[in-house]
C-alpha cells in the first residue's frame, strides 16, 4: 500500500535530473484515442489533451518506464508516476525495486507503460493507468494537471489500519525527487461549456427565486416593522401609518414588476431584477432606521405624494 503523503511536491520552482533531454529511463508520449498514433512528448513540455462532448479524453498520455535503464541510472528504491491536480497527488502507480511481487514478475528489466487515463484502448498486456477516462468542466477558474516522474528511498517502515481496520506495516519513503514531467493543457469541448453555462444559469435562477422569497420576509421585519415601532404610541396600534403604508405601496409594485419576469424563458431579466429589487431594499432599511423624529416627518410627508412613483422618489431622497 502507498504512502502518498511523501509525493505531494509541488513542481512550481522544482529542479529535476535531464528535463531537457530524451530519457532512456522513462519516456513521455502522447496516444491519439481514435487511430493509436504515438507521438513523443519532451519532459517539461505543455501538451493539448482536448474532450470529447461527453468529456472524454481525445488523447491518452503513456509514460514507458523502463525497469533495467532506470535501475541503471538511478539509485531509487522507489519511482512513482503521478497524476497530478493542481500540483498535488490524485493517482499514482508506484514501483518498488525489490519488492518480492516486483522482482519476480519483472526480474529487473522490462517496460512497463503507465497510461494518464483509463480509456480501456490498449496495446500492451501490462500496462497500468492513473485517472478515469472522462473530465468535467468545474468552471472557469483554471485547473492544472500534471504527469510527473519521482524517484524516492525506502528509509523504513511505519503502521497503518488497512480498509478491513486491520494493523498492518508499509514501508516508508523519503521525499520524492522530482526526475522529469509533462503538462497537459486541457481544452474542454464546446458542449461542456454550453452545458455549464446552462447549468449555472438554471442555479442562478433559482436562487433569485429564494432571494425573493427571503426579501419579502425581510421587508416585512426590518421596514414595515421598524417603521410602525418608532412612529406608533403602541406597537399593535400605530397612529402614524401613513410612511409605512407608502413604503409597502411602493415595495409591492417593484415585487410585481420583478414577478412579471418570473419565468426560465425570462430568467436573465428575473435575475437582473431581483439584484436590482435587493438594491432597492436597502435604500428602504436605510430610512426605516431613521431617527424618530425624522420618521415623523416623513410620515407627515409622505402623505403629500400622490403617486407611487412619487413617493418612490421622495423615500430614496431621504435615505
Amino acid at each position: 500500500m502507498v504512502n502518498q503523503k511523501w509525493f505531494k511536491i509541488a513542481l512550481a520552482g522544482a529542479v529535476f535530473i535531464f528535463a531537457n533531454s530524451v530519457n532512456a529511463q522513462f519516456k513521455f508520449s502522447k496516444v491519439n484515442i481514435a487511430d493509436g498514433v504515438k507521438t513523443g512528448v519532451k519532459s517539461g513540455d505543455k501538451v493539448d489533451l482536448r474532450l470529447s462532448p461527453t468529456g472524454n479524453v481525445e488523447q491518452n498520455f503513456v509514460v514507458d518506464l523502463d525497469i533495467a535503464a532506470f535501475r541503471k541510472a538511478y539509485k531509487y528504491d522507489v519511482v512513482m508516476i503521478a497524476y497530478l491536480r493542481n500540483d498535488q497527488v490524485n493517482f499514482s502507480y508506484v514501483h518498488e525495486f525489490e519488492s518480492v511481487l516486483n522482482t519476480k514478475k519483472y526480474g529487473g528489466k522490462g517496460i512497463i507503460p503507465i497510461y494518464a487515463y483509463d480509456t480501456k484502448k490498449f496495446k500492451e498486456t501490462d500496462y497500468r493507468t492513473l485517472a478515469k477516462n472522462e473530465i468535467t468542466y468545474e468552471g472557469p477558474t483554471p485547473v492544472s494537471r500534471k504527469i510527473a516522474v519521482y524517484g524516492s528511498f525506502i528509509t523504513g517502515e511505519e503502521g497503518y489500519f488497512d480498509a478491513n481496520d486491520m494493523y498492518q506495516f508499509r514501508n516508508k519513503y523519503s521525499p520524492g525527487e522530482l526526475l522529469g514531467y509533462i503538462e497537459l493543457n486541457t481544452i474542454y469541448n464546446k458542449k461542456q461549456l454550453d452545458d455549464y453555462s446552462a447549468q449555472q444559469k438554471k442555479e442562478s435562477y433559482y436562487q433569485a427565486e429564494r432571494d425573493l422569497d427571503r426579501m419579502q420576509s425581510s421587508f416585512k421585519r426590518n421596514v414595515v416593522e421598524n417603521v410602525n415601532q418608532y412612529l406608533a404610541p403602541v406597537v399593535a396600534t400605530p397612529m402614524y401609518g401613513a410612511l409605512s403604508e407608502g413604503m409597502t405601496e411602493v415595495w409591492n409594485s417593484k415585487v410585481k414588476a420583478v414577478e412579471a419576469n418570473k419565468s426560465p424563458e425570462n430568467a436573465e431579466k428575473f435575475i437582473a431584477s431581483v439584484t436590482e429589487l435587493n438594491k432597492d431594499l436597502e435604500i428602504m432599511y436605510a430610512v426605516a432606521k431613521k431617527d424618530k423624529n425624522v420618521l415623523k416627518t416623513l410620515n407627515k410627508e409622505i402623505k403629500t405624494k400622490k403617486t407611487t412613483e412619487e413617493k418612490w422618489e421622495y423615500i430614496q431622497a431621504n435615505k
